[in-house]
């Protein structure tokens, strides 16, 4: 049973880079999405 904790938890521990990972791409592309909406705002007021 300890067996499959330890598997469990480094399963567990691993995602964690993955995640910010994703997350940091999540952002970029909100970023991203923001520019798209707000220079066509700044060209044209």
């Amino acid at each position: 049973m300890s067996a499959g904790r330890k598997y469990r938890h480094h399963e567990h521990a691993e995602p964690t880079t993955s995640t910010i990972r994703a997350g940091i791409l999540i952002l970029g592309l909100i970023v991203i999405a923001t520019l798209i909406a707000t220079v066509p705002h700044l060209l044209w007021p």
